[in-house]
């Protein structure tokens, strides 16, 4: 065999597996090229609906943190939580509450299996956002909507290295290992929160850090720094893989110029 490639198609299309063979044509190596291929492709199926979206995030960020990385990525660009889209998809703060919880619940239980005593297991979850505002305002989803997610072992917080501190102070032994999900951090005009995140992660270096939906390559004040420091900031967030990386997809239909929307699975993280 001397090459495969996959083809995906968009949710709900056929997906089609194109082998090209060399030589002498093998029936036995093409079929197991073929059931190879096909296995890949159902790994990492583009899901068609949200609680498939959000479920397989959850799978790849947990299976990442069980293959020993600590500065992760998880972005998740739908209908709802993509800024780019939102004059005509509105922004939907409670759908990323929602997503933010599902995540620190499946972190919290994927370590409650590992073993609670393993001291390579990071026992604590942290939701950290970025003002105390929104921290409030999850919190209170939370006790509506998801009242798991205010369990033991699971914090919502705000994105500050000395709040944040002075929590760890407080658990001690308790937040030794822990993973920190650092929700929706945006550069703002005159607000550059990559900042805080730069300090919050110098300062807990041994923490698992995961940002959801970051956009912190670029903001508003971007043409007015210096070459270094924008270099300075890109070697920062290049630390930081991607676990699960999931963006829609728009097209116009013409002539009746109706939009479709699809999806594209960019990156999920399977163990080796």
């Amino acid at each position: 065999v001397a090459g495969s490639k996959l083809r995906r198609g968009t949710p709900r299309l056929r997906e089609r597996v194109c082998v090209r063979m060399s030589g002498r044509d093998n029936a036995k190596l093409f079929s197991e090229e073929l059931e190879s291929a096909g296995r890949s492709l159902a790994a990492n199926r583009v899901p068609d609906s949200m609680d498939q979206a959000i479920g397989c995030a959850c799978e790849g960020v947990c299976s990442a943190l069980e293959a020993g990385e600590r500065r992760l990525q998880c972005t998740l660009l739908v209908p709802g939580l993509n800024y780019v889209t939102e004059n005509t998809i509105p922004y939907n703060e409670t759908l990323l509450f929602d997503v933010s919880g599902q995540l620190a619940l499946a972190a919290r239980r994927r370590a409650a299996l590992a073993g609670e005593n393993s001291e390579s297991t990071s026992r604590h979850v942290f939701l950290l956002f970025a003002s105390a505002g929104t921290a409030a305002s999850a919190s209170q989803r939370y006790r509506l909507a998801a009242p798991d997610v205010l369990q033991d072992g699971i914090t919502v917080t705000v994105a500050k290295a000395r709040e944040f501190a002075r929590l760890k102070t407080q658990m001690a032994n308790e937040a030794a290992h822990c993973v920190c999900i650092v929700v929706a951090p945006k550069n703002l005009r005159g607000d550059p929160v990559i900042r805080d995140v730069e300090e919050l992660v110098s300062n807990d270096p041994d923490a698992a850090w995961i940002l959801l939906n970051p956009s912190l390559d670029e903001g508003p004040d971007t043409t007015a720094l210096g070459i270094r420091e924008i270099e300075r900031r890109r070697a920062f967030l290049e630390q930081f893989d991607h676990a699960y990386y999931l963006r829609a997809l728009y097209r116009i239909r013409r002539p009746s110029l109706v939009a479709i929307q699809t999806a594209a699975l960019v990156r999920a993280f399977r163990k080796p």
